[in-house]
């Protein structure tokens, strides 16, 4: 596994993982020859191929571009009945300790393995897309209250992003809105910074729906708690007045009894 990055080797027994051998092809090849001296070499590459290929290799002796061509094709089989997503292994340190996170050695490693230049040219292009019905249930609230005269989800979809732009005009001029941003047939494209942009009017348009019916809960509950104080209040008034005239009641009975 290369990368454009500086790659530290190891010698130590390098000859004999990387020990081939001589396709049987170029040893007929050197057996066919007229020249005695090549017939020799012919000769001593059979012997030493005998001599330093255990028996279970020479069962089943394979060259390395048969190895990859096997490889190959049973990685293309593998890939043809699964979902494949891109999946990159990325060192975090070169001591292989856990919990130490290296940014240098992280850093250097996406630049060589060209991840950063897969992420810029996967955000220059349409990097996002949603199907109509998707795109409208996740920014109808950039709309509210407005319907298209047609009944077409392109026509919603278009109805939103026209009120997105004049929206987005102080990040983005209209043709680089309207660019970054395409309807079609079954899917709508979006380009990250305009898919970027719409996030963040949604997450706005969303914190400002949060905050009225916030805003709309606590008047319900400072009315409720209003409404209770002025009946509690009232409950006061009129148990003032039943001790009141219970008070006077009493008064006019002692005076009865004295007269």
């Amino acid at each position: 596994n290369h990368y454009a990055g500086p790659v530290q080797y190891s010698t130590e027994k390098w000859i004999e993982k990387n020990k081939d051998e001589v396709p049987k092809a170029m040893v007929k090849l050197l057996e066919s020859s007229s020249n005695q001296f090549v017939n020799m070499l012919a000769t001593v590459l059979d012997e030493q191929e005998e001599q330093h290929t255990p028996t279970a290799r020479k069962r089943s002796k394979k060259t390395v571009a048969k190895q990859f061509s096997t490889q190959l094709k049973n990685l293309r089989t593998k890939i043809g009945t699964t979902n494949p997503y891109f999946v990159r292994c990325i060192k975090p340190n070169q001591e292989f300790v856990a919990d130490h996170f290296s940014h240098d050695v992280v850093l250097d490693q996406l630049k060589s393995l060209g991840v950063l230049e897969a992420v810029r040219v996967s955000r220059s292009g349409f990097s996002k897309s949603y199907s109509h019905e998707e795109f409208i249930q996740r920014y109808h609230v950039l709309a509210p209250g407005k319907e298209p005269e047609s009944t077409c989800p392109s026509s919603r979809c278009i109805l939103i992003i026209g009120e997105s732009i004049s929206m987005m005009m102080e990040s983005f001029s209209k043709d680089e809105g309207t660019q970054g941003i395409q309807v079609g047939t079954r899917r709508v494209f979006l380009r990250q910074n305009q898919a970027d942009a719409l996030d963040t009017l949604r997450s706005k348009a969303m914190i400002d729906a949060a905050m009225k019916i916030q805003s709309g809960a606590r008047v319900w509950l400072a009315r409720n708690e209003l409404t209770r104080r002025r009946n509690a209040k009232f409950a006061v008034k009129i148990q003032a007045q039943v001790r009141r005239l219970i008070a006077l009641r009493r008064v006019q009975d002692i005076l009865t009894e004295i007269y």
